[in-house]
C-alpha cells in the first residue's frame, strides 16, 4: 500500500474510532499506528542500501521488487496493538 493510501485509510479509521469511542486520543492513536506501520521500510532501505537521505522512487522500487536479506520490521510487532488498545481503553 502506498503512503498516501495509509494516510487516507488511517485517517478515516481514526476519525471513525474517535467518534465511536468519543476519544480524540483513540482516533489519533489509530491514525498514527496506521501510518507508522510502514516506516520500518525506510529503515530497511537505509541499512540495506546505505543511502540516507533516500530517493522516494528508489524506496518504492526497493519495497516492491528488491527486498532481500534481513528485514527490520520494527513497527510490525503485535505488541504494539496491545499497547495501543491499552491507551485507547484508558481514555
Amino acid at each position: 500500500m502506498r503512503p498516501t493510501q495509509h494516510i487516507i485509510i488511517s485517517g478515516a479509521a481514526g476519525g471513525l474510532l474517535a467518534i465511536i469511542l468519543n476519544s480524540w486520543l483513540a482516533g489519533l492513536t489509530c491514525f498514527v499506528s496506521g501510518v507508522l506501520i510502514d516506516l520500518d521500510h525506510v529503515v530497511d532501505y537505509g541499512i540495506e542500501k546505505k543511502q540516507w537521505p533516500f530517493d522516494y522512487n528508489k524506496l518504492c522500487a526497493y519495497c516492491h521488487f528488491d527486498k532481500k536479506g534481513k528485514l527490520f520490521l520494527i513497527f510490525h510487532a503485535i505488541e504494539y496493538v496491545f499497547i495501543l488498545l491499552l491507551i485507547a481503553l484508558t481514555q
